[in-house]
């Protein structure tokens, strides 16, 4: 098992040259990308592992900050279809929750509670701030892009305890299986994205923050490492799409793939704060 307290040495991750929290009124991140190549049969899904690193996600009720897998099946924006799993720190709305916003392009947010998931009874019927392991589908459609998330279980950060995701087509679904034997964890999910789709188109992972201006979120570094799936049980490390290991990182993330063509399939990300270089 890898130690996180000691990445950061092992890593040789260097302090940020920006320290302090971006303006993410809209999004953020820090992710690597599967390159192009990869698209498209026979990749059937991914897989990764993370921990359960300290994140703090600033304040209001739309503030997040989530570590992610994240498999596209359509990239094609008007018809985007994609499923992601990982953890996720922020504003948790109530069991059965939804709301749309936009005019143009119109977002629908619904959110839904495993039975499992230890949420008190404050949170399922007013919502609440939060620590949890997620999964979420999201179809955009005629216009509408619906997102639909799944609250598997409240938790807290943990930083020596491993989170392992899997995200694949098993026809004639798409199943999730999300394990931790940290946390006594091993859930399985059922996709909505099911017969249109049997092929990833792309896989990204890392971390995604969205805040109000000086909302002080904050990341410790996440080790995060990802494969990609075929049939049957055969998974690929893959390098990030860029040869230099920085895939995307935006203005306050850190992200770096460690040494691409030798360490194949990592990536590790931030969030500083300006006192605190490293994170939370």
């Amino acid at each position: 098992m890898i130690v996180v307290g000691a990445l950061t040495a092992v890593a040789g991750f260097a302090a940020p040259a920006f320290a302090g929290n971006p303006d993410c009124t809209g999004h953020c991140y820090s992710i690597a990308l599967s390159p192009s190549s990869m698209s498209g049969s026979p990749w059937q899904g991914a897989r990764a592992t993370m921990y359960l690193a300290y994140m703090a996600a600033g304040g209001g009720t739309t503030a997040h900050i989530n570590s992610t897998l994240w498999v596209v099946q359509n990239t094609d924006p008007y018809n985007i279809a994609s499923i992601e799993d990982g953890i996720y720190d922020g504003w948790i709305e109530p069991d059965g929750y939804s709301s749309c916003t936009g005019f143009l392009a119109v977002t629908c947010v619904h959110w839904g509670y495993d039975s499992a998931s230890g949420a008190s009874s404050n949170c399922i019927h007013n919502g609440c701030g939060g620590y949890v392991i997620y999964w979420a589908d999201i179809r955009n459609s005629g216009g509408t892009e619906n997102i639909y998330f799944h609250i598997v279980k409240f938790t807290s950060p943990s930083p020596g305890t491993q989170l392992y995701v899997d995200i694949g087509y098993n026809s004639p679904n798409w199943i999730l299986h999300i394990m931790s034997s940290g946390i006594g964890l091993d859930y399985y999910g059922t996709s909505t994205i099911n017969s249109d789709y049997h092929y990833a188109a792309q896989v990204e992972v890392g971390g995604e923050l969205q805040q109000g201006p000086n909302a002080n979120a904050c990341a410790n570094t996440n080790f995060m490492t990802f494969a990609v799936w075929a049939p049957r049980s055969t998974y690929q490390p893959w390098d990030a799409e860029v040869s230099n290991g920085t895939a995307y990182v935006s203005r306050g993330f850190n992200g770096t793939h460690l040494v691409p063509g030798t360490n194949a399939g990592t990536w590790l990300w931030n969030l500083p704060t300006s006192a605190n270089p490293n994170g939370c």
